[in-house]
C-alpha cells in the first residue's frame, strides 16, 4: 500500500493552464515545454511546502499565546496537517 497525495494528476490537469507549456527560446532552437506530469509534480510539492508554512505559523502562534500547552498543540497541528492534506490509501498489485 501506498499513500496517494490529494492533489492527483487528474486534478492537476483540470486546473487552467496546467496542459504542457512551452518555453520560448532563442530563434533556430527547438522550443522545450513541460510536461503535465512534472507540473503535476511541481503543484504537489508547492502545495505540501504551503502547508508546512501554514502549520508551522500556526504552532507558533498558539505557543505564543501561552494559554495551550505544547503537547496539545502539537496535537492540534497534526490534526490540522491531516484535515489540510488528507491522503487516500491506494493498493499496489
Amino acid at each position: 500500500m501506498t499513500d496517494q497525495h490529494p492533489l492527483t494528476d487528474e486534478l492537476c490537469e483540470e486546473l487552467p493552464g496546467a496542459s504542457c507549456i512551452t518555453i520560448l527560446t532563442a530563434p533556430g532552437d527547438p522550443d522545450p515545454y513541460l510536461c503535465p506530469q512534472y507540473i503535476a509534480d511541481d503543484m504537489r510539492a508547492a502545495a505540501d511546502w504551503q502547508l508546512r508554512q501554514d502549520a508551522e505559523w500556526w504552532k507558533t502562534f498558539l505557543n505564543r499565546t501561552e494559554m495551550i500547552p505544547p503537547p496539545v498543540v502539537n496535537l492540534i497541528i497534526e490534526d490540522f496537517k491531516q484535515e489540510m492534506r488528507p491522503t487516500t490509501t491506494q493498493e499496489n498489485n
